[in-house]
């Protein structure tokens, strides 16, 4: 007998709770400062501010992540407990007021996208393997976690070639976080613009 899910996700067309009772998804990103590219940023939001998502009426927060965060380039594969530590901490404000996060890896292995200066996300491939280890890390610790409503697993990608290579990892990402965690909600966004494309029509 299978398991009830008890978190929102997708039934057909719909996303639904526990109760398979339609949920709309409302609310706003906590930036947590991953231009900074710095250890755990606890100085960006507290408690208070869940608080006050809750207070308007929201029941979700985009929350930003930077792999350094989690990982240093001279240690990869390498998780930090201070890391897990931090997202635990906002787990528990989730769920004390009641808000689902939507993890969104904003600033990956490779660097920021949608300015145009992450291409050694694709020029490595070993910038795309620690990616993906970190997405299977990540969903095998909260695989059961119900104040996730889901992954966004990687924030206004921008290729350098061609579409295909977003469709590629898009595609060995899901895969993967879905050999573990086949419940939780996935976001993948479209490639904003394929780089080449750009510099010869922009």
């Amino acid at each position: 007998m299978e398991q009830p899910i008890l978190f929102s996700h997708r039934s057909g067309q719909s996303i639904v709770d526990k109760d398979n009772t339609p949920v709309l998804l409302q609310g706003v990103g906590f930036g947590n400062d991953v231009w900074g590219n710095g250890e755990p940023p606890s100085a960006h939001h507290s408690e208070a501010d869940y608080a006050r998502v809750k207070a308007l009426n929201m029941n979700t927060i985009r929350f930003y992540i930077n792999y350094k965060t989690f990982e240093d380039d001279t240690t990869p594969y390498v998780y930090k407990q201070s890391g897990w530590d931090w997202l635990d901490q906002n787990i528990a404000w989730a769920e004390k007021y009641d808000l689902s996060l939507i993890l969104n890896m904003h600033v990956p292995q490779g660097g920021f996208q949608s300015m145009g200066s992450g291409d050694a996300l694709w020029t490595d491939i070993e910038n795309q393997n620690r990616l993906v280890a970190l997405w299977k890390a990540i969903a095998l610790r909260y695989k059961n976690e119900s104040r996730i409503a889901g992954f966004g697993i990687l924030n206004e990608p921008v290729p350098p070639h061609s579409i295909s290579e977003w469709e590629t990892l898009a595609r060995r990402i899901v895969s993967e976080i879905q050999s573990i965690d086949p419940h939780h909600l996935l976001f993948v966004e479209q490639a904003i613009y394929v780089k080449r494309r750009c510099r010869a029509q922009c």
